[in-house]
């Protein structure tokens, strides 16, 4: 997965069906990622839709993160 400009890679995924990507939150919490790029077997997709969990949740002190998914789609 790299950032919407294909400059920087961000992020792996696994494909989860034929149009949807399980990432990490954690990858997309910036607001620079509003959309993304996939290279899959060499073809880049478009990916405008990145969904993270309203639950995700990041506890820095004690370095624990929760519901840290992303479905791309």
């Amino acid at each position: 997965i790299v950032n919407s400009d294909g400059t920087t890679n961000i992020c792996s995924g696994t494909l989860i069906t034929d149009n949807q990507l399980l990432s990490a939150a954690h990858c997309f919490l910036t607001s620079e990622v509003s959309s993304v790029l996939v290279e899959l077997a060499g073809r880049i997709f478009f990916s405008p839709n990145v969904t993270v969990p309203s639950n995700y949740r990041l506890d820095a002190r004690q370095s624990l993160v929760f519901n840290d998914f992303a479905i791309l789609e």
